[in-house]
């Protein structure tokens, strides 16, 4: 969990990242933002390889935002897409590449 960072994650932060699929056609996402605080420090999984993501993370969100808030951004992404209608197949790039930021 993003390592050497655990010790500052509440043990609560694993809210399990399984969601129900939203089938129905109005697929509007509550709370949804059109850009995170991790998109606009430039954290972004298109345009970018893991090494590249990994030091954004470690650079400049985990100073600015906090590891929890940062862990909380990545886990409401993941369940906001996994949500959408077929969000699991259209995301599951992006999808993987947050879970393993959150597991390692």
């Amino acid at each position: 969990m993003l390592c050497g960072y655990s010790q500052w994650v509440s043990d609560d932060r694993w809210h399990s990242l399984d969601v129900q699929q939203n089938t129905e056609k109005n697929n509007q996402l509550t709370g949804f933002k059109e850009q995170s605080e991790l998109n606009k420090l430039g954290y972004k999984i298109t345009g970018l390889n893991r090494e590249q993501r990994w030091a954004i993370l470690v650079n400049k969100a985990i100073p600015q935002l906090g590891v929890q808030n940062v862990v909380n951004i990545i886990t409401s992404l993941v369940k906001n897409r996994k949500r959408q209608e077929n969000g699991s197949t259209i995301y599951k790039h992006a999808i993987a590449e947050w879970e393993m930021i959150l597991k390692v």
